[in-house]
């Protein structure tokens, strides 16, 4: 067998990637988790300051309750954009 035959199957195989994809679903488990609990920060944040009549402390309460959805939700929002195929079939 040709070394460019057996490099090209170790590339289709994707081998390579496994410790890439690893850390990938380490940091996404990571950010997906510290979303959480911004979303309950955010929340109690939220009511406090509406309970206090406080307008500024209610803004900052939704832009966390907004971070933390978006954070919590990013594995869904990724996965969108990873699974698009590079070529559109259009040749």
């Amino acid at each position: 067998m040709n070394n460019a035959m057996i490099q090209a199957g170790i590339l289709a195989a994707g081998g390579y990637t496994k410790g890439i994809d690893s850390l990938k679903g380490v940091l996404i488990s990571i950010g997906t988790s510290i979303g959480a609990v911004m979303l309950v920060f955010g929340g109690i944040k939220f009511a406090m300051a509406l309970r206090n009549v406080d307008q500024n402390g209610e803004h900052q309460g939704l832009y966390t309750i907004a971070a933390g959805s978006i954070l919590s939700r990013w594995k869904q929002q990724l996965s969108l954009f990873m699974k698009v195929p590079l070529s559109s079939g259009m040749h």
